[in-house]
């Protein structure tokens, strides 16, 4: 049984070979590869922060609607207006229900 290092099978000799070479051809190929690794580091870490501000924002905004169409709701119902009152109130948590049940499905 031989003793193989690990990934040792993912890359060929054969390739390992010409990525020698090239890196003793081209001493500045090594840096522009870092380079553009780093950029698409930092790229990824700007999406993923934005990505998680658009979700905070979009929870808010959520939020907001539904304490509003719940605040009216309540004002519907206490003035007597049952059937406008629970309309919007069933209406607003329709909504609500909805809203998770998509945002969950779009996490996965």
């Amino acid at each position: 049984m031989t003793t193989r290092e690990p990934g040792s099978d993912l890359i060929p000799q054969v390739r390992l070979k010409e990525l020698e070479s090239l890196a003793n051809n081209y001493p500045e190929l090594a840096e522009k590869v870092v380079g553009i690794v780093e950029e698409r580091a930092r790229t990824r870490s700007t999406i993923e922060k934005r990505q998680q501000l658009i979700q905070a924002l979009g929870i808010v905004s959520a939020l907001t609607v539904a304490m509003t169409f719940g605040f009216w709701s309540y004002l519907l119902l206490s003035s007597g207006n049952t059937i406008g009152g629970s309309i919007l109130g069933a209406a607003d948590l329709a909504a609500l229900v909805t809203a998770f049940i998509v945002g969950g499905r779009r996490q996965h």
